[in-house]
């Protein structure tokens, strides 16, 4: 990490995923504007792959910036709204390496402007333009309620909706800074990979596949995201479901659907790619959720989590040691159509791991759970789901059957990073 040293101060780091790894420092004087950046950060790695960050693609568009709009925040309400189109269609980035500088010269950006804010939030591609009176402070959470909708999963995208945001901390409005904002995309990113039984790659062309209860919708911003969860007295809860018309639950209308060739400008390194918006399929009805652990024997003894850190605070879900704690209708999977000993059967892929070191308990700590457990049942945002399956034996003679029987589920690879996650044929 490059430190930049100015005054004597060391100025600490605010960017994400991946950068030019240039840090954020303080400009020269107080009267003027301050320089505003911007980075397209990294995907966040999935447990289905055990990687750490996937930087976008290019050749997928991933990266690419044609509008921003920027907003000064105080007390949740804009103070300031900015925005900047970019001309001829032309992306001002196509990289997630280079940090971009889009303001540097706008008097109405000065450091006593952003010193009155709390926050800037930042929005590149929106499908629609803001509209925000300069005579009013409206809340953010109203100017940012739009639906993203439309979202094709098995097409390749023009553009990505991004948003993020920087904390204005208290040094940061002593002195004008340079500051960089870390852009993530809202969609999160799927590509199912093959093995056959000798884990050898299945290439692209060898096999088919439909992704199965995709979001095709999403709130805009990630502060509002409906998968938030809270603790509503003991019990934990969730803003609110994900509206039904977000997920695509239409189920395949024929074995074309499934039979037909994936899109080649859609395949990658032998993998068919897929885009979803935010999802969960977490049954937080069947599945409660409450603070606390009777259980004797997860008591004191199970306050070491399994990866040596000792955390008292404890919760408990469900019949989480019964049965997977899921709404099927919502899981996000696909069905695959490969060949195994000279015919073709049909398999089950989900595009997350669904059983974990976890799953024969039921008592856990908070961080377990926000961190280990509960992200087992979504698609986050930025995030990539590589998954790799392996076709080591006969599967089911249609999709439907795939989809309904557990049997026909194909094993998940070991995580790279030496993890055991193989799906168990039950």
């Amino acid at each position: 990490m490059k430190p930049y040293i100015l005054p004597s101060i060391l100025i600490s780091v605010l960017l994400a995923g991946c950068s030019d790894k240039s840090a954020d420092y303080p400009a020269m004087t107080n009267d003027g504007p301050v320089t505003i950046s911007y980075a397209t950060s990294g995907y966040a790695g999935s447990r289905a792959s055990g990687e750490a960050t996937d930087h976008g693609w290019d050749e997928f568009n991933e990266n690419h910036v044609y509008s921003l709009d920027l907003f000064l925040v105080k007390d949740d309400k804009v103070t300031l709204y900015w925005s900047k189109v970019y001309p001829d269609n032309t992306p001002n980035s196509t990289d997630c390496d280079t940090r971009h500088t889009f303001i540097s010269d706008d008097p109405e950006l000065s450091h006593e402007r952003i010193s009155n804010a709390d926050y800037i939030y930042l929005v590149a591609n929106s499908p629609q333009r803001f509209t925000v009176d300069p005579d009013e402070t409206p809340l953010l959470k109203d100017v940012l309620s739009i639906d993203l909708t439309g979202l094709n999963a098995r097409e390749k995208q023009d553009r990505f909706v991004m948003t993020g945001e920087v904390k204005l901390t208290d040094e940061m409005k002593k002195v004008a800074y340079n500051i960089n904002i870390p852009l993530e995309r809202v969609a999160a990113k799927i590509k199912i990979n093959l093995l056959d039984k000798e884990k050898s790659p299945i290439t692209a062309e060898q096999f088919t596949s439909v992704i199965q209860h995709n979001a095709t919708g999403a709130t805009l911003s990630h502060r509002y995201d409906t998968s938030n969860y809270y603790w509503n007295n003991t019990r934990l809860a969730c803003k609110d479901n994900i509206p039904s018309g977000f997920i695509d639950n239409n189920d395949w209308e024929s074995l074309t659907d499934i039979t037909e060739p994936h899109p080649s400008e859609m395949t990658r390194e032998g993998g068919h790619v897929y885009y979803t918006y935010p999802t969960d399929w977490y049954n937080l009805t069947a599945n409660y959720i409450e603070k606390g652990c009777k259980r004797t024997s997860h008591k004191d003894a199970a306050h070491t989590d399994k990866d040596g850190v000792v955390r008292t605070e404890r919760v408990t879900i469900r019949d989480y040691d019964k049965s997977e704690p899921i709404i099927a209708g919502r899981q996000v999977y696909a069905i695959v159509q490969a060949p195994f000993k000279g015919k073709t059967y049909f398999y089950k892929v989900p595009v997350n791991k669904r059983l974990y070191k976890y799953n024969d308990q039921q008592c856990f700590s908070e961080h377990v759970l926000f961190n280990d457990i509960l992200p087992l049942y979504r698609a986050d945002r930025n995030h990539f789901y590589d998954v790799t399956a392996i076709i080591d034996r006969q599967g089911a003679s249609t999709p439907s059957e795939a989809a309904s029987n557990p049997y026909f589920t194909a094993t998940i690879a070991d995580m790279t990073d030496g993890g055991t996650f193989d799906y168990i044929y039950d």
